[in-house]
């Protein structure tokens, strides 16, 4: 391979240059090894260079990754919020529901007590109703999250299986 014999070359002048007295340092020709450098980096394969392009492009796919992942998260947030706000209304139509019969049940005299009970019956059937109904949505929110998670974390390991992928044939070359 032309590489390594450029990089004997290079320790070849750097064996023969002229040491500096006191110092461990060399007097080299600077055209003649960037002469050798131009060479080196002529001769080394596409997939090289190619490696060098993605790896400079990986930031980019990172924030890319981040600012997608972002954008999920505020839209699950936002789902979230609705199924929440339309839970916390129906529980409002419910006791509103709940309180209106209670106090038509209540108006009654001659009911009075079996209308008291079922005033109570209803509005506890509503707040267990609407107990159930948040429960859901915080649930339903929690999928939204857990997913949007697994799908982040899928990306991230793709990301590092493509730059291993990577390494690897640098290291196989």
């Amino acid at each position: 391979m032309q590489v390594l014999e450029y990089l004997d070359e290079l320790k070849k002048i750097m064996k023969e240059s002229s040491k500096l007295p006191i110092s461990r340092k060399i007097i080299v020709d600077r055209e003649e090894c960037e002469e050798i450098i131009e060479k080196i980096e002529d001769a080394m394969p596409d997939e090289i260079k190619m490696a060098k392009i993605v790896d400079e492009g990986r930031d980019q796919i990172i924030s890319d990754s981040k600012r997608e992942a972002d954008i999920m998260v505020n839209n699950a947030k936002a789902e979230a919020d609705k199924i929440l706000q339309y839970a916390n209304e129906e529980a409002d139509k419910i006791l509103k529901m709940a309180r209106a019969e209670a106090e038509n049940l209540i108006s009654k005299h001659k009911i009075t007590q079996l209308s008291e009970e079922r005033g109570r019956e209803l509005v506890e059937n509503a707040n267990k109703s609407a107990e159930n109904i948040k429960e859901a949505a915080y649930s339903y929110a929690d999928d939204i999250l857990k997913t949007l998670n697994n799908n982040l974390v899928d990306h991230l390991n793709t990301i590092q299986d493509n730059r291993n992928e990577l390494k690897s044939y640098q290291l196989d070359k």
